[in-house]
């Protein structure tokens, strides 16, 4: 059997050693961010909801609309999927073609 130098040991350790370092940062790496996803949860954005009853073929006024913060859970649990129209400029002076009640 053959001997092992002092040399070829230290360089087997330091090896492992960036073996082990190069493993955990591609860990951390590949790793969700967690306080990401938190913050987006907790993030708000400007819904605009019917505040009264909106018959069918109404055009909508500034009146007809209130502007609520919700989160993603929030709209999410209101039925709000998708893409939608988040600035009352793009809603004001459409025609409904269906009517909407107060909050939808």
């Amino acid at each position: 059997m053959s001997k092992l130098s002092p040399g070829t040991l230290l360089l087997a350790i330091v090896a492992i050693l960036f073996g082990l370092l190069g493993t955990y940062v591609l860990r951390l790496r590949l790793r969700p961010d967690v306080e990401a996803a938190n913050e987006q949860a907790t993030q708000t954005q400007l819904v605009p909801m019917a505040s009264t009853d909106l018959p069918t073929g109404r055009r909508i006024a500034l009146g007809d609309i209130a502007l609520t913060r919700m989160t993603r859970g929030q709209m999410s649990q209101a039925g709000i999927r998708g893409q939608f129209m988040n600035q009352p400029n793009q809603i004001i002076g459409r025609v409904l073609s269906q009517s909407v009640s107060k909050g939808g």
